[in-house]
C-alpha cells in the first residue's frame, strides 16, 4: 500500500491492507473507469477522484496510475495520488469571489469595463450594453471606439493610449 496515502485517508497501513479501493473512492462509477482505462494500456495522469476518509469526510484528489503488465498479464498498478482538496476549495473561493465582484460591477449605474495592459478591453458591465445599445461582440477590443462622439474620439485615443504606455489611472469625461 501507498502509506502516504493511507496517511491522507486517516488510515493505519495495517487497516489498509487487503481492503477493495471501492471502499475508499466516493463516486461508485470512479474506480471502475480507473481500472476500465487501466486494463485498456492508458497511464493515467492527473485523473480527478474523490476519497473517503476514515473519519467520512472527503478529499478531492489527482491520481496518477499506469499498470505492471508480465508477459501480457495486468499484475499490478502503482499508483500516486495528490490531496488537492485545499487548492480546489481555493478555486472555488476566488470563483465565488469573481462572481461577487461581477455581481456588484454590474448593478452599480455608472458604465464600467476591464482592459488588459495593451487597453484591449475585454469586459464592460452590463450597464454599458444598456446604455450604449451594444453587444459583446461589437464592443471586443476597440469595438468601444464607434460609441463615441467622432469630434471627442482624437482626444480620447490620445488620453487612452498614454494612459496605457504611463500605467497611469485613466479618467476623462466624455460624450458617448
Amino acid at each position: 500500500v501507498n502509506r502516504a496515502e493511507v496517511a491522507m485517508r486517516g488510515y493505519r497501513e495495517e487497516e489498509d491492507v487487503g481492503r477493495s479501493v471501492d471502499e475508499f473512492h466516493a463516486d461508485e462509477d470512479v474506480m471502475g473507469d480507473i481500472l476500465k482505462r487501466l486494463q485498456a494500456g492508458e497511464k493515467l495522469n492527473e485523473y480527478a477522484a474523490r476519497l473517503r476518509c476514515k473519519d467520512g469526510s472527503i478529499k478531492d484528489v489527482l491520481i496518477d496510475s499506469s499498470v505492471l503488465w508480465k508477459d501480457g498479464k495486468f499484475l499490478h498498478t502503482r499508483c500516486f495520488t495528490r490531496d488537492v482538496t485545499e487548492r480546489k476549495r481555493a478555486e472555488a473561493a476566488v470563483l465565488e469571489s469573481v462572481e461577487k465582484l461581477r455581481l456588484l460591477a454590474d448593478t452599480i449605474p455608472q458604465l464600467a469595463w476591464m482592459a488588459r495592459p495593451d487597453g484591449h478591453i475585454f469586459w464592460y458591465n452590463r450597464r454599458w450594453y444598456e446604455y450604449t445599445g451594444t453587444t459583446p461582440e461589437q464592443m471586443e477590443g476597440w469595438g468601444w471606439q464607434s460609441v463615441h462622439d467622432p469630434d471627442v474620439l482624437p482626444k480620447v485615443l490620445e488620453r487612452w493610449k498614454g494612459s496605457i504606455a504611463s500605467g497611469e489611472p485613466f479618467e476623462m469625461v466624455f460624450p458617448l
